[in-house]
């Protein structure tokens, strides 16, 4: 096997770079839509800044902020992460990742609200790890719309919760059922 040139070698340290900030996204994510505080606050930096809507401050303010307010506002909150463009410069990258997020008013659970914009990070790898160093969350879009019917709960399905009690912190709901019968489709 040929060894790997110094540019081939470059190329695959820019590619773990970006499946780190990448997996920075995902977690901060998971975090925001399970109520994770400690998960939020994995993909900043401690001394991070971040600008979110009405809220401009320190990022570990925000995420203890919004994970005490998420129960009164929303139910079954999701994210959807889209086009994700990481400019590596050294140490540091420009992020500019699309996303959507959808969840039902909490007060109203016959209203869907939906939100699409773009989260501008700037990442700095810190001791090896690449975190959210500023964040800017831009809304390009929004709105509201009161569904036709209810349809949670239907077939059977299980409810997504915003906290720590939702179904992905359950070892159990990952394990293959070992039980038969019942399987109609």
């Amino acid at each position: 096997m040929t060894p790997l040139s110094e540019t081939e070698l470059a190329a695959v340290r820019d590619e773990l770079s970006r499946a780190r900030i990448r997996d920075a996204m995902f977690r901060y994510c998971r975090g925001v839509d399970r109520g994770d505080e400690a998960l939020i606050r994995s993909a900043y930096h401690n001394d991070s800044r971040d600008w979110h809507g009405k809220y401009q401050g320190p990022s570990a303010a925000f995420a203890a902020a919004f994970v005490k307010s998420m129960p009164g506002i929303a139910q079954g909150l999701q994210h959807l992460l889209g086009n994700m463009l990481i400019e590596l410069d050294g140490e540091s990258a420009h992020v500019e990742t699309y996303f959507f997020t959808a969840y039902r008013d909490a007060q109203d659970l016959e209203v869907v609200a939906m939100f699409g914009g773009r989260y501008l990070d700037l990442f700095e790898r810190r001791d090896g790890e690449w975190k959210i160093a500023n964040r800017t969350v831009v809304n390009d879009w929004t709105f509201r719309k009161e569904l036709p019917r209810d349809t949670k709960g239907d077939a059977g399905y299980p409810s997504g919760r915003t906290d720590l009690e939702d179904l992905v912190f359950q070892a159990q709901t990952w394990a293959v059922p070992t039980t038969t019968g019942g399987g109609q489709a």
